[in-house]
């Protein structure tokens, strides 16, 4: 009882919200509720040859009861095969005209108004996306496309979504690799220190949360520019006769995200060698072990959980993040978060930004539990 009201607050506002949006990758409700007549007719039809008249009568109905509604069903359909909202438009100012007219003469308008209305295509993309779930944007997200009545994976320059998944994981992992590296020789420093000493430098770590990242990132725009402070040192040093490209490619969106997501290796990595204790060290002294055996062999093994935490904390904000890659990576360096907003503020494709977001957070959930399975025990046998 005493956990029932955060476990409420937690499923009203954070479980519910979420899997709302991850729903609409395979929901229909956007075209069922837009041609409620059209669904109900398309589900008795077998979908052998053109639908009868009742069918195109139901779809007039449909598209004079509301522009409005008519609109959003180009736009979705539009999202699925390009050209269709024009296909939509033209039927929805004939089925002004034919509104009154015999199902015969409305089958003959439509056509009439667009021969894609006579094309089993035309049909067969209405009759799967005004079934109980499509799998459409789901399968586009991952570059897979219905052709000749089988699926088939887009190649060359046809693929979009699989190539950005794929420079999403890279830079995500390169960060990681590189938080690693700078990371733990801070977080060792820290942890050794002096306690008054520690704590000024884990105050230097900190700083950065109490600051913007976009705050941040404009900084990071302003020192790595053609006439900013970097590029002029480099040219007062003589290292560079001209600025160097160091912003808006793919060096300064690994940089800044590095400076960003340092804080939260560092943080668990401390801990970690702080818990290991001060005998150990003088026991491999004792048993004639050098500095760097000591450490190899008894003192890195030992941190080895913390540096996997913090690794995996830097990797899993990283395959997510927003805003760094889109102000200070070109655009070659957009991640998927990038694009999920896109097509949820801009493109008001919020089905396919939901499809792109379910492959994501599913992928997350896979590399969490292999980790748990994988790398958790073998840690543990290490440690």
């Amino acid at each position: 009882m005493l956990i029932a009201p955060l476990f409420a607050f937690l499923i009203a506002f954070y479980f519910y919200p979420i899997a709302s949006f991850l729903l609409r990758s395979a929901s229909t409700s956007e075209v069922t509720g837009t041609i409620p007549d059209t669904t109900a007719a398309l589900a008795g039809w077998d979908g052998e040859g053109l639908p009868g008249d009742e069918i195109y009568a139901g779809l007039v109905a449909d598209l004079s009861a509301s522009d409005q509604k008519a609109a959003i069903l180009g736009r979705r359909l539009n999202a699925l095969e390009p050209g269709m909202r024009t296909v939509v438009r033209k039927a929805t100012l004939a089925a002004r005209e034919l509104e009154k007219s015999s199902p015969a003469e409305i089958r003959a308008g439509l056509i009439e108004a667009d021969p894609k209305w006579g094309d089993m295509a035309t049909w067969s993309l209405l009759r799967r996306e005004t079934g109980i779930g499509t799998a459409t944007f789901l399968l586009s997200a991952i570059d897979v496309q219905r052709a000749a009545g089988r699926l088939e994976l887009k190649t060359g320059s046809e693929a979009l979504f699989l190539p950005i998944f794929m420079r999403t994981l890279a830079i995500s992992l390169a960060v990681t690799l590189i938080c690693i590296v700078i990371g733990y020789p801070v977080a060792w420093v820290i942890a050794m220190a002096q306690p008054r000493t520690s704590a000024w430098l884990m105050l230097l770590v900190l700083v950065p949360f109490w600051l913007s990242i976009l705050a941040r990132t404009a900084a990071w725009i302003i020192v790595l520019q053609g006439s900013g402070p970097v590029n002029s040192v480099l040219m007062w040093a003589g290292l560079t006769d001209t600025p160097l490209q160091l912003v808006f490619n793919r060096f300064g969106v690994v940089l800044v995200m590095v400076h960003v997501m340092l804080p939260f290796l560092v943080l668990p990595l401390t801990n970690s060698i702080r818990a290991i204790p001060k005998s150990y060290f003088q026991a491999a002294a004792n048993l004639g072990a050098p500095p760097l055996r000591a450490f190899v062999h008894v003192i890195f093994p030992l941190t080895l959980p913390g540096m996997w935490a913090g690794g995996f904390i830097v990797f899993i904000l990283s395959v997510g993040y927003y805003i760094t890659p889109a102000l200070v990576g070109g655009p070659n360096d957009q991640m998927i978060s990038s694009f999920i907003a896109f097509y949820t503020n801009q493109s008001i494709n919020w089905s396919l930004a939901s499809a792109l977001s379910a492959w994501l957070l599913g992928g997350m959930l896979v590399l969490v539990m292999m980790s748990q399975r994988l790398v958790g025990p073998m840690i543990r046998r290490v440690t």
